[in-house]
């Protein structure tokens, strides 16, 4: 079952959720930062003042990397690491923590792959109204062009934004998540299309101010539909479920294509353009921009079938059906499907960004981390994988989510999504059983899948 030669093993975190030291080396504040502040939105008033201390920690989790024999690394710049204020000066220490981190990823072997978006947004942009204000796909495309600038000498491959699906939805919509507003659909969608908007600029900025080879891409996510039967009509209806959702005046739920379709098509799907600010088509120059390659985070499958009267029916999962503690359920049959839709809809280089499962993880009495559900959830997922692959899906690579236990959002500490546990009283650092599974996995490109 190996995996085709030049298949790039990675593995992937985020800023906010690792470096701490939010009030060291000028930094600027992030709407998360004010967030975890909010009584009662982050579980236990975690926050990320600390993480997992990656700010001085990184070159401890290079070689870990490196122990587990990691090709590839996804990780994201903080944006008021580099501009406190968003815009205007830059912080050189901010830039010389990327310098440094990039520096040694590359002296190790590892291929840096840059997000310059993981949802830590300037909060002194944010109280000039932050994406619903028209002129901040602006203060984006200047961040992404003096990123480029520092950074694309050493760095190749760039991620405009990881997943603005759950930063717009529950940053605008639901208030679950930084920065914490409850908006009618019109206001979300408006703040999704600037949000669209300046990540395109983003992608030309790279180009433009690039002083090497550069492969831009983009990353969405969303519920994956798994076809009940091998139908045309119930293939058809999984479809929908990724590039033409069932949506509501009261509720938004954005897909993969929400994202996928104006980007790379120039086509909103019709359910959102009702909502869509006045001229926006003025602006699909910007949005919708040649890509390299896009990236995909999978998590969570249903299982659809073709009705008439809507464009899919969900139906209900096995009883009993096994659960992450993120309380998703064990599909591994998602990682086939979505990989097959949506390479045959955009004919572009897929690789998948973020996948991975938070488990109930302790050190056991043996010393080791005993976390054998995680080590066959990588089995059985990347063997279905495999399977879509063999079946014409052109997947380019795989980034496990995630390289450590980190903050978690929301849920603040209480889910570990890591190969590496750690141990947040000091911050030590330990590779996790399924770590060493994954270090056998890279080893044989997959030949030792069951």
């Amino acid at each position: 079952m190996a995996f085709k030669e030049g298949f790039v093993w990675g593995t992937a975190t985020a800023s906010y959720q690792i470096e701490g030291a939010v009030h060291e080396g000028g930094r600027g504040e992030s709407v998360w930062d004010e967030f975890c502040r909010m009584k009662g939105k982050i579980t236990d008033g975690d926050n990320g003042d600390f993480a997992c201390d990656s700010y001085h920690r990184y070159s401890e989790d290079v070689q870990l990397m490196k122990q587990i024999g990691i090709k590839a690394y996804r990780f994201s710049i903080s944006w008021s690491r580099i501009l406190p204020n968003g815009t205007g000066e830059i912080n050189m220490e901010g830039v010389n923590y990327y310098n440094n981190l990039i520096n040694e990823l590359i002296e190790n072997g590892i291929e840096p792959y840059v997000t310059l978006f993981h949802w830590d947004y300037p909060m002194e942009l944010q109280y000039k109204g932050g994406w619903l204000n028209s002129e901040s796909p602006y203060w984006f495309e200047n961040y992404a062009a003096i990123c480029s600038r520092l950074f694309s000498d050493r760095v190749k491959y760039w991620v405009t934004s990881n997943e603005s699906q759950c930063y717009i939805g529950f940053g605008y919509g639901t208030g679950w998540h930084a920065p914490g507003l409850e908006l009618p659909i019109n206001q979300v969608v408006r703040a999704w299309h600037h949000n669209l908007k300046g990540l395109g600029l983003a992608a030309k900025a790279i180009r433009q101010n690039a002083k090497g080879e550069v492969k831009v891409g983009l990353v969405s996510c969303g519920e994956v539909g798994i076809p009940a039967s091998d139908s045309e009509a119930d293939l058809q209806a999984a479809r929908n479920v990724l590039f033409d959702r069932e949506r509501s005046e009261d509720s938004i739920d954005f897909g993969f294509g929400d994202l996928f379709e104006p980007a790379i098509k120039g086509e909103y799907p019709k359910s959102l353009i009702p909502y869509l600010p006045k001229g926006w088509q003025e602006d699909m120059k910007d949005i919708c921009v040649p890509l390299d390659y896009i990236g995909i985070n999978v998590y969570i499958g249903s299982i659809v079938e073709a009705c008439e009267d809507k464009k899919y029916r969900n139906l209900k999962l096995p009883v009993g059906i096994g659960k992450t503690s993120m309380e998703w359920s064990f599909k591994p049959e998602t990682l086939y499907w979505v990989t097959r839709f949506i390479s045959e809809r955009y004919n572009l280089p897929v690789y998948i960004t973020e996948n991975g499962m938070a488990n109930n993880d302790w050190v056991s009495t043996d010393g080791k981390i005993n976390d054998t559900q995680r080590e066959d959830y990588m089995n059985q997922y990347l063997s279905a994988l495999s399977k879509s692959i063999d079946d014409g899906a052109d997947v380019r690579g795989y980034f496990y989510w995630s390289l450590l236990d980190n903050f978690e959002w929301a849920y603040g500490y209480a889910k570990r999504f890591g190969l590496v546990y750690v141990d947040y009283s000091n911050y030590s650092r330990k590779l996790k059983q399924s770590a060493l599974r994954y270090k056998r996995i890279i080893e044989t490109n997959g030949e030792i899948l069951i």
